[in-house]
Formats: structure tokens, sequence, C-alpha cells
């Protein structure tokens, strides 16, 4: 095959591949691996609280369209729409701008829409246009969220290595399964104060972007095969990110790895991509 597709291959590829297949059996997997690293701790507690916020902010907004101003069923279906435009317009966004920032703008966009919406309809309660406007900004801020909210599997699957991928998705996700069922019964407390529940989901949606922005941005690295690597990528993630970005201003496709057995050497690896 790579002779068919013009590549060369290095003498000691196959050797190579062997030497980590044979590393690779000799590891012992368990779920508490999440819990035996202060920074692999911090990590996971700081996603789970990811995956809450958006969750809570996406649910409280889709099971709140019936109070919005105008015809319950055209929000619904608008609410629908703006969610599926989300999820594919948030693709190249992340390739362009990374993942992590991303989670950053949309948690701030929809903050601050959650808080000027109750700001204008106080400053404007009497203005015959005030309903228009609150569907529009909460139909921006759900666009926001959503694009957020999906792209938060792909995020969490790279920020952790192979053998608990699956492990810290699960367990990271649970933080929007109780998300899901705390929204309805907030959404209560707008029958006494009105303004107190988006208020609230506007702050912490600012926290939660604190929060994301000092999360390791794993866009353009290559996946994360052991604990040694994970380790090595959360410690240094900052000026890996930095070499990246000159690599690509330097029209450089070449993608960063891992060191095989995790020890960090003077500098982040860029090596050569193996294609056939």
């Amino acid at each position: 095959m790579a002779k068919r597709n013009g590549r060369t291959l290095n003498e000691n590829v196959w050797e190579r591949a062997e030497i980590d297949d044979c590393e690779k059996k000799h590891e012992d997997f368990s779920p508490l691996m999440l819990c035996m690293k202060p920074r692999m701790v911090l990590l996971l507690v700081v996603m789970t609280f990811q995956w809450f916020i958006n969750s809570l902010v996406f649910f409280c907004l889709s099971f709140n369209v019936g109070s919005w101003a105008g015809n319950p069923f055209l929000n619904n279906a608008l609410s629908g729409l703006v969610e599926s435009i989300a999820c594919i317009l948030v693709v190249p966004f992340i390739h362009k701008f990374g993942r992590a920032k991303t989670v950053v703008i949309a948690l701030v966009i929809s903050g601050s829409l959650l808080i000027i919406n109750e700001v204008l309809k106080f400053a404007f309660k009497d203005s015959t246009g005030i309903g228009t406007a609150e569907v529009v900004i909460l139909l921006i801020a759900k666009f926001t969220i959503s694009g957020s909210f999906n792209m938060l599997f792909l995020y969490t699957a790279e920020l952790y290595p192979t053998h608990i991928r699956n492990t810290a998705l699960g367990v990271t996700s649970a933080g929007a399964r109780m998300a899901s069922i705390i929204a309805p019964f907030l959404l209560q407390t707008q029958s006494k104060v009105p303004w107190i529940l988006p208020v609230v989901l506007g702050l912490v949606c600012f926290l939660s972007a604190v929060m994301a922005s000092r999360c390791p941005e794993t866009n353009g690295m290559s996946m994360l095969c052991t604990m040694a690597d994970a380790q090595h990528f959360y410690k240094m993630h900052r000026k890996m990110s930095k070499e990246y970005k000159l690599a690509l201003n330097n029209n450089n496709k070449k993608k960063f790895v891992m060191p095989v057995d995790g020890v960090p050497k003077s500098a982040p690896l860029i090596t050569e991509e193996i294609s056939i």
C-alpha cells in the first residue's frame, strides 16, 4: 500500500510498533487511575462542572420555550432549528479557534445574553417590541450553548488517554445528566422571582468560562495513549499550544506527539507523521 501511494517507510517502523505493543500489554488499567494524579483529579472536577453548567443552561432554555413571548409552537421549532445549525457550525469553529476557546466564547455569550435579556425586560417592560427581542436574544443564547454542549463530547475524549477515555467521558458527562434532572425544578422558581434564575445562570456561565480558559487545548495535538503521556501533556500544554500556533503560522502541517516513555524532553516533540 505504501509503495502504491508513493510513500517510503523506515526500516524500523514495524520494530517500533512491536515494541510499543509489547509495552502496552504489561500496563495495568483501572478506572481509579482517574483519581491518582492531582492534575487529573482537578481536570476531572473542572470538566464535570463544564458538563453540568452547559447542560443546565441548555435544558433550562429548552424547557422554558413555552413561556417565551409569541407562538409557543413556532418558538419550539426555532429552538430546535438553531440547535441543529449550531451542531454543524461548531465543527469548523473548533478547528479554527480551538476547543477550550470555543467553550469560553460560547459560555460568555450565553451568560451575557441571559443577563442582558432580564435587564431589557426590566427597562422596557412596557415596550411592544420587548417580546420579539426576548425571543431573538434567547435563541442566540440557545445557539451558542448548543454548540458548546455538543462539542464537549469531542473535547473530553481528547483530554484523556486511551485506556481511561470511556470512563472519564462517562464520569464527566454524569454532570450533564444531573443538570437535566435539576433543570425542571429550577424553572419553578420563576413563578415567584422571574429574574433570579436567568441571572444566576448567567453568572455561573462566567465562572465556568473562567475555569474552561485554564483547561488544556487539544486542537492539533495527537491523541493521548498512556497515563505518562497525559501527565506530560497536562504539565506542558501551554508551551505546546504556543508551538502549535507557530507551526501553523509557518504553514507546517506536522502534529505534536508525546515521547514514547512519557518523560518530558527539553521541549515538546514535533515529529513527522508516517503516511501510507
